[in-house]
């Protein structure tokens, strides 16, 4: 058994970034469920699609949430759903998604939650370097 994993995004990033590692791991990511949170107007999304990703992700390993953009609404929305939602199952956040990030979280998903996030966000920051040709 694994750690569930859920990417909270602006859109459709999130699938995009699916999409993407399916190429390069030549395997399915359909474990992976991924929310789209928008926003028309003064509306703001449902978070009950979240809360429910949230709960069907959780297998008794806990739950990993990747998110796109740190103190925004998509993180804001998961790290409250988080703590709300701690009798139903053990989440943690990591935003800045990226590609890095989702192959390297994908690779270790049967770690522990904690490690798992640890993982994640190094294999973010690793993915990111200047070159000079």
């Amino acid at each position: 058994m694994s750690v569930g994993l859920v990417i909270v995004t602006h859109g459709s990033i999130g699938e995009s970034l699916v999409r993407a590692a399916e190429f390069i791991l030549d395997t399915s990511l359909e474990d992976i469920q991924c929310v789209e949170v928008t926003q028309i107007g003064a509306e703001l999304p449902d978070t009950g699609t979240i809360r429910d990703c949230l709960v069907a992700a959780e297998n008794g390993q806990g739950v990993l949430v990747l998110t796109d953009l740190a103190c925004a609404s998509p993180s804001n929305f998961v790290e409250q759903l988080v703590q709300e939602g701690s009798e139903q199952f053990d989440g943690l956040v990591v935003s800045g998604v990226n590609l890095p990030m989702l192959l390297r979280t994908w690779n270790y998903r049967d770690e522990t939650l904690g490690s798992l996030a640890l993982r994640a966000s190094e294999g973010g920051q690793m993915g990111i370097g200047i070159r000079n040709p």
